[in-house]
């Protein structure tokens, strides 16, 4: 082996060794990209599809900073992903290079072939050849000759058109790289202005918001005052349903009394934390666990006891592991919350509508609990799913399966 054709290789195999992890990365890109895409689409399917009936402000504001999160997201990873066809771009042509280099060369090596073997045509008379001469030892030796010349100019010829038959599958490969790499950024623009245009209205809600803070802080501080509550009672019933258990099995110490099939119920739980499959069957997350800033007004904060998901209208809340119906709440505005236990966890199910299941009812993971509740003015369907351990509520962020 030359030196010249060891360098193509090895040049070749670096890059097709670089060109396997570009892949890689690619695909995981692609895969965040279309699930950011598929995100978008229920964003708009669940949160945009009835401004017309939406009043408050603050809840536009909130569903469009929303979307422009997502958004955000899928204009970096646009980015990221054209960076990176054009450093395999990039890659390809050097390839190219190398190759229509060796092919050039090859082109050459046969035409000097040819050429020699036309100086020497007396040679190619095989049988003149053979028969010229001057002892059967050489005549075997002209005929090996002969047969070994025409074979390796044959698969020279052939070496010359597969060399070619390669170079035009690169260029066509090259050609649809180019074409993802144009998508891809008009993809991108057409994400920049559109988040754009979304800055520029959410300014508008902005400005008309703050000339009436007074009255839209007062509304926050009313919701977050009747979530607390909420969450106050289901502590309650959490704590005697405590003093019950300890009551029935007669024991002593802080937490549930359980059983040890209650027990291995409650190891299992925590152990698929985030495998649990979601309380919907479709949906998006438009709040999460915990406190966070206000977006529009300065040193005003929201506190989440668990995580809020928009999804269809006329959508059943479902059980996300088996357990034990604690019990069915009833809070102030008619709306119900199910609790149901998996040993010393609890999983709450609030803003429902109408509930399926009693208390003390066993329910299996993904059975229906009851209808969530549907706001006939914004015409959104939202659930709140919080998670306890004994009466503390803790942070269900990361415990459901990315969807």
């Amino acid at each position: 082996m030359n030196i010249r054709v060891f360098l193509l290789l090895s040049l070749l195999f670096l890059g097709f060794t670089g060109l396997q992890s570009q892949t890689r990365k690619q695909k995981n890109l692609e895969t965040r990209r279309l699930r950011l895409q598929k995100e978008i689409k229920q964003v708009n399917k669940l949160l945009f599809n009835n401004k017309e009936k939406e009043k408050d402000l603050l809840e536009q504001i909130k569903d469009i900073n929303q979307r422009m999160e997502i958004r955000n997201n899928l204009i970096e990873v646009l980015w990221d992903e054209y960076t990176l066809v054009n450093i395999k771009i990039i890659a390809r042509n050097k390839e190219m290079v190398l190759l229509s280099d060796d092919l050039s060369g090859a082109k050459d090596r046969y035409s000097k072939l040819i050429y020699e073997s036309y100086k020497n045509r007396s040679y190619n008379n095989k049988w003149l050849f053979l028969l010229s001469s001057e002892s059967l030892e050489q005549a075997y030796l002209r005929l090996q000759y002969t047969k070994q010349h025409s074979s390796y100019i044959r698969k020279q010829a052939v070496s010359i058109q597969d060399k070619k038959i390669v170079i035009k599958d690169l260029a066509d490969k090259l050609l649809l790289i180019k074409q993802d790499k144009e998508l891809l950024l008009a993809d991108y623009e057409l994400e920049k202005d559109k988040i754009e245009q979304e800055k520029l209205s959410k300014d508008d809600m902005v400005l008309n918001v703050k000339k009436q803070r007074k009255s839209y802080v007062s509304q926050i501080k009313k919701k977050q005052k009747e979530e607390d509550d909420i969450d106050k009672e289901i502590e309650e019933i959490i704590r005697l349903a405590i003093l019950k258990s300890k009551k029935k099995n007669k024991a002593k110490g802080g937490g549930f009394a359980l059983t040890p099939k209650a027990k291995a119920l409650a190891k299992r739980f925590a152990s698929n934390k985030g495998k649990l499959p979601w309380p919907v069957s479709s949906g998006v997350v438009v709040r999460k666990y915990g406190i966070s800033k206000h977006p529009t007004f300065r040193g005003i904060t929201i506190k989440s006891s668990g995580i809020h998901i928009a999804t269809k209208s006329g959508s059943m809340a479902k059980s996300i592991f088996g357990g034990t119906v604690l019990s069915i709440l009833l809070d102030k505005g008619g709306k119900k919350q199910v609790l149901v236990q998996h040993g010393n966890y609890i999983t709450i199910y609030k803003n429902l509508e109408t509930v399926v299941v009693e208390d003390g009812q066993e329910v299996e993971v993904g059975e229906s609990l009851g209808k969530i509740f549907t706001n006939k003015v914004t015409n959104k369907t939202i659930i709140v799913l919080a998670i306890f351990k004994e009466t503390k509520i803790i942070n269900s962020n990361g415990w459901l399966l990315r969807m």
